[in-house]
């Protein structure tokens, strides 16, 4: 068979696509195993630092090293344990929350007139058993 010069030209596309197409991987698996070898390096750490006093703890990273601080100048709000009772006032009840903030999730309620036991006072809100309840729904 004997092909004219567009035949070879077709023909010599067509062995380069195919040489392509079996080269390619082992390039891209190449490159691949690069970029894992460049992100392997990089760590995520969790640490979870238990503080039963109102220090303020900082962690920061220093050229791959992890530094734990504790400064007992602490600027927290402080924290008081109370033991005391309080009393529902609004009238459509209270929502009790996870966390002592107005976006936290509201994991149950208090009816109105409800009588509440309250363990810690952090600023505008109470701790109690369940939660955290606004003060100002509270006498």
């Amino acid at each position: 068979m004997k092909l004219n010069l567009k035949g070879k030209l077709l023909l010599l596309t067509a062995i380069v696509c195919l040489i392509g197409i079996i080269v390619s991987p082992f390039i891209i698996d190449r490159e691949i195993n690069k970029y894992i070898e460049q992100i392997s390096t990089e760590v995520t750490v969790n640490i979870d630092v238990i503080n039963n006093t109102n220090d303020e703890v900082n962690i920061i990273e220093d050229n791959g090293n992890i530094i734990v601080t504790v400064d007992e100048e602490s600027t927290l709000e402080e924290k008081t344990d109370l033991n005391i009772n309080v009393r529902v006032i609004s009238e459509v009840g209270l929502n009790i929350r996870e966390n002592p903030t107005i976006d936290s999730e509201i994991v149950g309620t208090y009816s109105y007139g409800e009588s509440v036991n309250v363990i810690e006072d952090e600023g505008d809100w109470y701790k109690t058993n369940k939660g955290y309840i606004y003060k100002e729904y509270v006498n």
